[in-house]
């Protein structure tokens, strides 16, 4: 017993710790003033799918308090609500410093921030206390301080990820200019002209006759000197599903920062194109089935998920209860396909139903991609 009692502790210690690897930002690099979107893996504590959570963070401040809102802690506000994504992910869409209402000054100043814990729909802590990167104080700090002229984060990168890209103009090279030549100069904006494993293919020209391209390519100016773009390749450059099943690598990042005009070009030391080289991008796992609630009647409603799907085609459903059959088509796409069925509405007509047979098929495609059969709680019992 008393070893129990000791591991119980250890984890309790390594909860914290752990917690805080399941978090992550987009945009990965982001200012105290600038829009970010936080996410949550709570599939470790999620009970019930999309159920709720509140976080309660009181460094820099209580964000409840700037809004006024009476009884927080029993009524958290919509503000300080998870929003659910899916496959056990939440997340929390803010301006920190409009959310904590404090300047960016004290953001920057202040290392002990972005504290918090996450609590469930009883408004029971759950995570214990956790603090948020804040890479405002960390890697772009850093790169400010490493007099580069430019870093992507984070640097090891798949076409899946969600990257920050920066420039120190102070240390540019402009192609027949030299270092620092668009420092003062009135250049309009700074753009990317870029294409995949080295222009061979998916290219996305700064294109200023296309105001589309021009929108795309554009870089984010956030300090003097100093500018960002944020991007997830696969979505930036139309990396598409059939490609991905097909076995589509993408090595590199090919490209050069022409100004609005094209007058400049910023471009390496050596005069040649900027390259970013790609991480391998590891198998996706296994295609995972599942229905909730795993008990339930033809009185309920069901959904019905696959996450994972190794095909390109999106699914239909088919289910069989009684003389009664209900087909439809799931949502999303190949990382999570969902759907819920309204069997109380659906199987109205049936009486006695101690199961229903489900059948998944591909669009296209009658061959069975999941089949079962699905016990139902007889209705008798219930009522």
């Amino acid at each position: 017993m008393k070893r129990i009692l000791i591991l119980c502790a250890f984890l309790l210690m390594l909860l914290p710790g752990v917690m805080a690897q399941r978090t992550w930002s987009n945009p990965v690099i982001y200012l105290p003033d600038e829009q970010v979107t936080w996410y949550f893996d709570m599939s470790e504590f999620m009970q019930v799918e999309g159920e709720p959570f509140y976080i309660w963070t009181w460094a820099p401040g209580n964000p409840e308090d700037v809004l006024g809102t009476p009884d927080a802690w029993n009524n958290p506000s919509d503000a300080c609500t998870l929003k659910y994504v899916g496959n056990g992910v939440y997340k929390l869409t803010i301006v920190p410093t409009t959310f904590y209402g404090v300047s960016a000054a004290d953001l920057y100043a202040n290392n002990d921030i972005f504290w918090m814990n996450i609590r469930n729909g009883n408004k029971e802590a759950i995570t214990g206390s956790i603090q948020l990167a804040r890479p405002f104080q960390g890697d772009y700090k850093s790169f400010l301080e490493s007099e580069a002229d430019l870093k992507v984060y984070p640097q090891s990168f798949s076409y899946k990820d969600d990257i920050s890209i920066l420039v120190n103009l102070n240390f540019l090279n402009v192609d027949g200019q030299g270092v620092g030549a668009l420092v003062g100069k009135n250049f309009g904006n700074l753009h990317i002209h870029s294409g995949l494993n080295e222009y061979a293919d998916h290219i996305v020209e700064a294109n200023m006759g296309v105001p589309a391209l021009v929108e795309k390519t554009k870089f984010k100016k956030i300090a003097d000197n100093i500018y960002k773009l944020d991007m997830k390749p696969q979505d930036y450059y139309g990396i598409t599903d059939e490609e991905i099943m097909g076995g589509y690598k993408m090595s590199n990042i090919a490209f050069s920062l022409p100004t609005t005009d094209w007058a400049y070009r910023g471009v390496t030391a050596t005069g040649a194109d900027f390259k970013l080289y790609a991480a391998d991008v590891e198998p996706d796992p296994d295609p995972v089935f599942s229905y909730f609630p795993r008990r339930l009647s033809q009185l309920d409603f069901i959904t019905l998920t696959r996450i994972h799907d190794d095909g390109v085609a999106n699914l239909k459903y088919t289910i069989t209860g009684g003389s009664t059959t209900l087909t439809g088509e799931f949502g999303g796409n190949r990382a999570q396909r969902t759907v819920t069925v309204n069997l109380f509405n659906g199987l109205q007509k049936e009486n006695g139903l101690t199961k229903m047979h489900l059948k998944v098929t591909r669009l296209g495609n009658d061959s069975a991609v999941e089949e079962m059969d699905i016990p139902l709680i007889p209705v008798s019992e219930i009522e």
